[in-house]
Protein backbone atom coordinates (compact mmCIF):
# COMPACT_ATOMS: atom_id res chain seq x y z
CA UNK A 1 0.00 0.00 0.00
CA UNK A 2 1.19 3.48 -0.77
CA UNK A 3 -1.24 5.25 1.57
CA UNK A 4 -0.17 3.61 4.82
CA UNK A 5 0.68 6.19 7.51
CA UNK A 6 3.74 4.06 8.26
CA UNK A 7 5.27 5.04 4.92
CA UNK A 8 4.18 8.66 4.42
CA UNK A 9 6.77 11.37 4.82
CA UNK A 10 7.02 15.04 3.94
CA UNK A 11 10.16 14.42 1.90
CA UNK A 12 9.55 11.84 -0.89
CA UNK A 13 13.28 11.17 -1.29
CA UNK A 14 13.32 9.78 2.27
CA UNK A 15 10.34 7.52 1.61
CA UNK A 16 10.88 3.77 1.44
CA UNK A 17 7.81 2.22 -0.18
CA UNK A 18 6.47 -1.21 0.69
CA UNK A 19 7.29 -2.68 -2.72
CA UNK A 20 10.99 -1.85 -2.17
CA UNK A 21 11.27 -3.85 1.03
CA UNK A 22 11.47 -7.44 -0.33
CA UNK A 23 14.85 -6.57 -1.87
CA UNK A 24 16.31 -6.29 1.63
CA UNK A 25 18.49 -9.16 2.81
CA UNK A 26 19.52 -9.44 6.45
CA UNK A 27 22.16 -12.08 7.09
CA UNK A 28 23.32 -13.29 10.52
CA UNK A 29 25.80 -10.78 11.92
CA UNK A 30 24.68 -7.95 9.62
CA UNK A 31 24.53 -4.59 11.33
CA UNK A 32 21.20 -2.85 11.89
CA UNK A 33 21.05 0.85 12.71
CA UNK A 34 18.08 2.18 14.67
CA UNK A 35 17.54 5.94 14.87
CA UNK A 36 14.96 7.56 17.18
CA UNK A 37 14.54 10.60 14.92
CA UNK A 38 11.99 9.26 12.50
CA UNK A 39 12.36 6.55 13.83
CA UNK A 40 14.33 4.72 11.19
CA UNK A 41 15.79 1.28 10.69
CA UNK A 42 18.76 0.99 8.34
CA UNK A 43 19.31 -2.50 6.99
CA UNK A 44 21.14 -3.76 3.90
CA UNK A 45 21.90 -0.17 2.89
CA UNK A 46 18.22 0.82 2.92
CA UNK A 47 16.57 3.25 5.31
CA UNK A 48 13.09 2.26 6.43
CA UNK A 49 10.83 4.79 8.13
CA UNK A 50 8.66 3.23 10.79
CA UNK A 51 6.39 6.23 10.29
CA UNK A 52 6.65 9.74 8.92
CA UNK A 53 5.54 11.09 12.28
CA UNK A 54 8.17 9.30 14.35
CA UNK A 55 5.78 6.88 16.05
CA UNK A 56 4.00 9.94 17.43
CA UNK A 57 1.12 7.71 18.49
CA UNK A 58 1.58 6.21 21.90
CA UNK A 59 1.29 2.47 22.09
CA UNK A 60 2.52 1.56 18.61
CA UNK A 61 4.82 -1.19 17.39
CA UNK A 62 6.31 -1.62 13.90
CA UNK A 63 7.90 -4.92 12.84
CA UNK A 64 9.53 -6.54 9.82
CA UNK A 65 9.52 -10.34 9.63
CA UNK A 66 12.52 -12.03 8.01
CA UNK A 67 12.52 -15.43 6.32
CA UNK A 68 15.29 -18.04 6.66
CA UNK A 69 17.33 -16.40 3.88
CA UNK A 70 17.04 -12.95 5.50
CA UNK A 71 14.43 -11.50 3.13
CA UNK A 72 11.54 -9.37 4.37
CA UNK A 73 8.33 -11.41 4.15
CA UNK A 74 5.92 -9.36 6.27
CA UNK A 75 5.51 -5.82 7.49
CA UNK A 76 3.24 -5.44 10.50
CA UNK A 77 2.22 -2.69 12.85
CA UNK A 78 0.22 -2.96 16.03
CA UNK A 79 -1.64 -0.07 17.63
CA UNK A 80 -3.53 0.59 20.83
CA UNK A 81 -4.22 -1.16 24.06
CA UNK A 82 -3.19 -4.80 24.28
CA UNK A 83 -0.78 -4.59 21.34
CA UNK A 84 2.07 -6.24 23.27
CA UNK A 85 0.01 -9.43 23.60
CA UNK A 86 -1.11 -9.29 19.97
CA UNK A 87 2.49 -8.81 18.83
CA UNK A 88 3.75 -11.65 21.01
CA UNK A 89 1.09 -14.04 19.65
CA UNK A 90 1.99 -13.07 16.06
CA UNK A 91 5.78 -13.00 16.54
CA UNK A 92 6.20 -16.36 18.29
CA UNK A 93 8.91 -18.30 16.44
CA UNK A 94 9.54 -15.56 13.86
CA UNK A 95 12.73 -13.58 13.27
CA UNK A 96 11.74 -9.92 13.51
CA UNK A 97 13.21 -6.44 13.71
CA UNK A 98 11.38 -3.30 14.68
CA UNK A 99 10.63 -0.34 16.89
CA UNK A 100 8.12 0.06 19.72
CA UNK A 101 6.59 3.02 21.57
CA UNK A 102 4.38 0.72 23.67
CA UNK A 103 5.10 1.02 27.39
CA UNK A 104 4.02 -2.57 28.16
CA UNK A 105 6.38 -3.98 25.52
CA UNK A 106 9.18 -1.55 26.39
CA UNK A 107 9.29 -2.51 30.07
CA UNK A 108 11.58 -5.36 29.11
CA UNK A 109 13.85 -2.89 27.27
CA UNK A 110 15.10 -0.95 30.29
CA UNK A 111 15.93 -1.78 33.88
CA UNK A 112 13.59 0.89 35.24
CA UNK A 113 10.85 0.21 32.67
CA UNK A 114 10.67 3.79 31.40
CA UNK A 115 11.90 3.47 27.81
CA UNK A 116 9.66 5.69 25.66
CA UNK A 117 11.04 4.09 22.50
CA UNK A 118 12.70 0.68 22.13
CA UNK A 119 14.17 -1.41 19.31
CA UNK A 120 14.15 -5.18 18.97
CA UNK A 121 15.80 -7.74 16.70
CA UNK A 122 16.17 -11.48 16.42
CA UNK A 123 14.14 -14.66 16.89
CA UNK A 124 11.23 -13.71 19.15
CA UNK A 125 10.99 -15.72 22.36
CA UNK A 126 14.54 -17.08 22.05
CA UNK A 127 17.59 -16.09 24.15
CA UNK A 128 19.12 -14.29 21.14
CA UNK A 129 16.17 -11.85 20.93
CA UNK A 130 17.46 -8.31 21.63
CA UNK A 131 15.31 -5.55 23.15
CA UNK A 132 16.86 -2.26 24.29
CA UNK A 133 15.95 1.40 24.82
CA UNK A 134 16.34 3.67 21.79
CA UNK A 135 17.42 7.11 22.94
CA UNK A 136 20.16 7.80 20.40
CA UNK A 137 21.32 6.12 17.17
CA UNK A 138 22.16 2.49 17.95
CA UNK A 139 23.90 -0.11 15.80
CA UNK A 140 23.55 -3.79 16.64
CA UNK A 141 24.45 -7.03 14.91
CA UNK A 142 21.56 -9.25 13.86
CA UNK A 143 21.75 -12.45 15.93
CA UNK A 144 22.73 -15.65 14.14
CA UNK A 145 20.12 -18.17 13.05
CA UNK A 146 19.98 -21.81 14.03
Amino acid sequence: RYDSPWFRHESPDRLRLVHDLPDIQALPGDELTFTPEGPMIELDGKRILATGKGLALRDALFALELDASGGVVAIRHFLGEGLAGAFERWAGGRTVIGISSDSAFNRRASDDGTAALAFFAGPFGKPRFIVAPLQSPTTVALPGRT
